[in-house]
């Protein structure tokens, strides 16, 4: 069997929340530590995808942390007023 890799469609348009793709490949996949016995479990390779590999929590976590941030410059804001008057 021809060995392809999958077509990161991400790259395209990072707003993508809907595509098309084709089955490549079903194999069974060995079993997480600490999964349920007896479950199954299988890989499934595409030849097309919209998920990045990182999965996007870079952006969540810098988000955050801006958010935080201002947060923070409101409190002081507001506690120098107070402590002004």
């Amino acid at each position: 069997m021809e060995q392809r890799r999958t077509e990161q469609a991400y790259w395209e348009d990072t707003y993508r929340f809907r595509d098309t793709a084709h089955v490549v490949q079903v194999a069974e996949h060995p079993p997480p530590r600490g999964s349920a016995a007896g479950a199954s479990y299988f890989a499934v390779v595409l030849d097309r995808t919209i998920f990045h590999p990182q999965g996007g929590i870079y952006f969540i976590l810098i988000v955050n942390f801006f958010f935080l941030l201002l947060l923070i410059i409101q409190y002081k804001k507001l506690w120098c007023r107070r402590s002004a008057v």
